[in-house]
């Protein structure tokens, strides 16, 4: 949208929509793993992505042992606490301490990748929506919007990368 601003359109809407809750989590876990290199990929475990977030999660473990299941447990707790605090949130009435998110279930079922990854780490399925309308300024003035209600994009980027192999360094 940004880039059709760009480009000299004065008003660009983009919507985004995810339907997640119509199916089993384990049917949902192979929609989801087709974002992924689906044939090589989803025999990691039947729960594909978070299994690739768990070996990423050793790897990580592995380069810096300093760091520990404690410390992802301490950004789950905190990722639930900004929720809390949020009254939109999903989980927003859901309390989650770091001692409860250190004993999470683990529930992977690849045993090299279990250990890594708990249920508290994970994302919650939901169903959701959202859009956003970009304007040029001069979009905004022939709608009668003041510049002062708008939010200025200053900077966006994308990226693009190969999901056909594994990165060298898993940890990065």
């Amino acid at each position: 949208a940004a880039r059709a601003i760009i480009a000299g359109d004065d008003c660009v809407l983009a919507v985004g929509v995810e339907v997640q809750t119509e199916v089993d989590a384990r049917t949902g876990g192979g929609y989801l793993a087709r974002a992924a290199d689906f044939r090589r990929q989803s025999n990691i475990d039947a729960f594909t992505f978070p299994a690739l977030f768990a070996r990423r999660v050793k790897a990580y473990l592995d380069r810096y042992p300093e760091a520990s299941m404690d410390d992802i447990a301490s950004v789950a707790a905190k990722a639930y606490a900004n929720g809390n605090r949020n009254p939109l949130a999903h989980m927003q009435s859901v309390a989650l301490s770091e001692s409860k998110a250190r004993q999470g279930a683990e529930f992977l079922s690849n045993p090299d990748y279990r250990p890594f990854l708990r249920l508290t780490d994970c994302s919650q399925v939901s169903d959701g929506g959202a859009a956003v309308v970009f304007m040029s300024a001069e979009g905004l003035r022939r709608h009668g919007i003041d510049l002062s209600d708008a939010v200025e994009v200053l900077a966006f980027d994308q990226g693009a990368g190969d999901i056909w192999s594994d990165p060298d360094e898993l940890a990065a």
